[in-house]
């Protein structure tokens, strides 16, 4: 095991402790360390909220690798009435997470947890907040004033912020021109780039699961390794060189 300690925070296309492999396991198998923040088809706010959260309680992280993800996403906390008529129901989106999350329900704290909405409009009421409340041009700017304020927080106390868009973000002109040296591959999101891929092509989805397949996953491993110790990237490497192999 190599000494490399990094915290992650993404979407599903990051998160490490669901059924499908991604490349955050693979890191983990290369030897890094990972405290996995991210959250099966949660929202940048949870994303960078969490990021900045953990980075106040583990004062040893140097380097932390954001995920980006697409907007319009909405994190609802949840009592047994929510959960009975907006959780269950969801088609997709039922489930909750952060199961020790305390929330206020008629005047007494209950241990119920988020639902992560995604983009679910099955209910009513997510219709009405895409149709009435979405507002995509405040969201990216609240976003882009958040990834401002991490990266002043993360050079102020010698921390590696790496960033990745997992989908495409429109954003303005003077946005692009300051995010582009911290956004990695803002021109190149993950997402798009997986579907017009022979991962893609080649890959069964059946399952109706958006999280990129394993080969694509080591595409990402591979990239994100370029910003991390070297034995981890050959390790990287090497396992990639093996499961081609395998296709």
């Amino acid at each position: 095991m190599f000494d490399t300690k990094i915290l992650v925070s993404g979407c599903g296309i990051t998160y490490g402790r669901q059924k499908v492999k991604t490349w955050v396991n693979i890191l983990e198998l290369a030897g890094c360390k990972v405290l996995d923040a991210s959250g099966p088809a949660v929202s940048n706010q949870w994303i960078i909220n969490k990021a900045f959260v953990k980075l106040q309680q583990h004062d040893d992280i140097k380097t932390v690798i954001l995920q980006l993800t697409n907007l319009g996403k909405l994190e609802v906390e949840v009592d047994q009435a929510r959960i009975t008529e907006l959780v269950i129901p969801d088609p997709f989106r039922n489930f909750v997470i952060d199961k020790n999350f305390q929330v206020r329900s008629k005047n007494q704290i209950e241990d119920f947890g988020i639902w992560p909405s995604s983009v679910s409009n099955h209910h009513e009421s997510k219709k009405h907040w895409y149709k009435w409340l979405f507002s995509p041009t405040l969201e990216a700017e609240d976003l882009y004033c958040k990834l401002m304020l991490l990266n002043s927080y993360c050079n102020q106390h010698n921390v590696k912020l790496c960033v990745y868009q997992g989908y495409d973000i429109d954003w303005t002109d003077q946005q692009y021109n300051q995010l582009q040296h911290m956004i990695k591959n803002i021109d190149n999101n993950f997402y798009t780039t997986y579907l017009h891929s022979l991962h893609y092509s080649n890959h069964d989805h059946t399952d109706h699961n958006s999280v990129p397949c394993l080969g694509y996953q080591f595409e990402i491993a591979s990239l994100v390794s370029q910003e991390l110790p070297l034995p981890v990237q050959e390790k990287v490497a090497k396992f990639k060189l093996a499961y081609d192999k395998t296709r």
